[in-house]
């Protein structure tokens, strides 16, 4: 909140009587920052407060942990069906590591240990990324997108994030130009097949009319 552009936050009970239950001098209806930008907590009575107060209790409770930076993430994601969410890895550098799931208990001991654990579907459980092979993922940061339904992790590891051993699980994409050669060394292979390929290979007129009747289409179609 004091991050953002929200300047009044409510808090609120389906059920009344649990308010009732909330001592009085706890209970909180209302947070919001005026103009002056004093933080007002407004309860049976309305409490006014500098930011100089207020972020050292907010601080203290995360160092006391009575207020945990994993339940802060917990309580703003939008878990899906299975109570898991999406987590894209990323290199401080900025290449993309690789993609994991992510539910509350991996969230909580991500942040409490500053190192990547992740649920694993097939395994049912929680474990700590590189607690077989070594190649710990030490957490730099983590956000949301716009919509709380995945997380980008960035962390800081020179080693490999990739089960095969590679820096990044997308490794396999290859350049523009790879793939241009690799369609060449294709169609050359199949000169002499029977497959329109070949025959247009064979019969360079064949071929001529090919890539005419393509281009008129592609006129015709504009």
């Amino acid at each position: 909140m004091l991050k953002s552009s929200v300047c009044r936050c409510v808090v609120a009970s389906a059920d009344d009587v649990l308010i009732t239950k909330i001592p009085k001098e706890r209970l909180v209806v209302e947070i919001s920052i005026n103009e002056q930008n004093e933080v007002l907590i407004h309860g049976r009575q309305t409490n006014t407060h500098s930011f100089d107060r207020v972020v050292p209790q907010l601080g203290s409770a995360i160092w006391k942990i009575k207020l945990t930076i994993g339940s802060i993430f917990n309580s703003m994601i939008n878990f899906n069906d299975n109570g898991t969410v999406s987590g894209i890895i990323q290199d401080v550098n900025g290449p993309v590591k690789g993609l994991c799931y992510m539910n509350r208990e991996s969230i909580k001991q991500t942040c409490k240990h500053r190192k990547l654990y992740r649920y694993a579907r097939k395994l049912g459980r929680v474990i700590m990324k590189g607690e077989t092979s070594g190649d710990v993922q030490h957490i730099i940061q983590i956000s949301l997108d716009c919509d709380s339904g995945a997380m980008l992790i960035t962390v800081d590891s020179k080693k490999p994030f990739c089960h095969t051993g590679n820096h990044s699980c997308f490794c396999i994409q290859a350049s523009i130009k790879a793939n241009l050669a690799t369609l060449t060394e294709h169609i050359k292979s199949k000169i002499n097949d029977d497959s329109y390929t070949g025959i247009m290979q064979r019969n360079p007129q064949l071929a001529l009319a090919k890539v005419t009747e393509e281009f008129w289409e592609v006129i015709a179609s504009h």
